[in-house]
């Protein structure tokens, strides 16, 4: 990590969580970056990435979610059944859910 850009981690092995925490990351690019690095590490391992939280500069480059896959049409099925109007937080959720 370059620009000032420090990072914590929690490991969970028994359920393989990672959580990170970013800080002192003034320049944009290197956090996108660094989460870019992340993302690709985990998911060639099979892993996914869910990004927390960011700020907006950062949410603009970087994917929050991960792709769905083929869990999408599920997905959506439970939305509309639950939400038929699309009014809960329209676009927040994985696929634009």
């Amino acid at each position: 990590m370059g620009d000032g850009v420090t990072a914590a981690l929690t490991a969970h092995a028994g359920v393989g969580i990672v959580t990170a925490v970013l800080a002192g990351g003034t320049h944009t690019n290197a956090v996108v970056a660094t989460l870019t690095e992340w993302r690709a590490l985990a998911n060639g391992v099979g892993g996914h990435a869910m990004v927390e939280w960011a700020p907006l500069a950062v949410k603009e480059r970087v994917a929050v979610w991960d792709a769905a896959g083929p869990a999408l049409r599920l997905m959506k099925g439970i939305k509309e059944r639950l939400d038929p109007r699309g009014i809960l937080n329209p676009g927040r959720f994985v696929g634009g859910l």
